[in-house]
């Protein structure tokens, strides 16, 4: 999954992605995505601990 940051905190999206072979893509808006991780506490849970991750990278690669 990518774009979560951006939903999650109402901030400009920080990803860019290609894909390199074809593709199918799903969308979710981020009341969908607030109303499911409510639902799912093991997936909010999940989903903050890559979130926490994805930021400090890309902080490390601002640093630089």
């Amino acid at each position: 999954f990518f774009g979560e940051i951006a939903l999650l905190k109402g901030t400009p999206r920080t990803a860019t992605i290609t894909a390199v072979t074809a593709a199918t893509l799903w969308t979710l808006s981020g009341e969908a995505l607030n109303r499911w991780l409510e639902q799912t506490p093991a997936l909010k849970e999940r989903m903050q601990a890559v979130m926490r991750r994805r930021e400090l990278a890309n902080a490390l690669r601002a640093l630089q």
